[in-house]
């Protein structure tokens, strides 16, 4: 083969090559999507949520059953609990996970999981949500709410501890707003820690079991990530 030919073969074969990562190249990603109202809605990616909780911040009717020793650390040595919440779009199986650790125990700087779940999401919904304007019919004084994103996770519960029964097998939903543009903090009431919404990144966190259990959260910190529209998309 000639030089020149073997040239041309080497072009072909880089521009193929280059042209086969851009397309299976993962997606430009972004954490502030909806910049407007009109906005489509954003394909969510992954998040990862963390924030301080409390065992009758779970409601039920259900009797819940804990170990002796973490019983006794919560009720007696009055140990802290934190919720770490997490999902992940290109995980196989689960890709969905909310544990809840002791924290500090059994000694100081450690943290023991003692209830997690793990869900197979089967569907996500966002939508791109302001209320600046007056509700109609009834006519109130406008409400500056801000810019958020509304997220939806639905799916089933693969494994989890029974804390009020074996929950797998059950239908499963999680819900939050992620703030985008902060409003008037005025019309928000405060985190439970007495610390401002708009503090943190999220807000509204409800997890459901339903005819087991209930979870909810005024404010949590983390992070998450949307893919990206093209510019034109805007």
């Amino acid at each position: 083969m000639s030089l020149r030919n073997r040239f041309g073969v080497f072009c072909f074969a880089l521009t193929f090559v280059t042209a086969y990562t851009y397309a299976f190249a993962d997606p430009p990603t972004t954490d502030s999507p909806c910049a407007n109202p009109h906005e489509k809605s954003p394909v969510l990616e992954r998040f990862s949520i963390v924030h301080p909780t409390a065992l009758d911040a779970i409601k039920s009717t259900i009797e819940g059953v804990l170990p002796p020793d973490i019983g006794f650390a919560i009720f007696v040595l009055h140990k802290k609990i934190t919720n770490r919440i997490a999902y992940d779009r290109k995980l196989k199986g689960s890709q969905f996970i909310n544990e809840l650790f002791l924290v500090d125990y059994p000694d100081t700087g450690d943290e023991t999981r003692f209830a997690f779940i793990k869900v197979r999401v089967d569907e996500v919904d966002t939508l791109c949500r302001s209320d600046t304007a007056t509700t109609t019919p009834t006519v109130v004084d406008e409400r500056n709410l801000g810019r958020w994103v509304s997220v939806l996770l639905k799916g089933r519960i693969k494994e989890g501890v029974a804390v009020f029964g074996n929950p797998k097998g059950d239908d499963y939903t999680f819900s939050f707003a992620y703030i985008v543009e902060p409003g008037d903090a005025s019309q928000f009431m405060l985190c439970a820690d007495g610390s401002d919404v708009f503090d943190h990144p999220f807000r509204d966190l409800n997890s459901v079991d339903p005819g087991r259990a209930s979870d909810y959260a005024a404010c949590a910190d983390g992070s998450i990530t949307f893919k990206a529209h093209p510019a034109d998309d805007d």
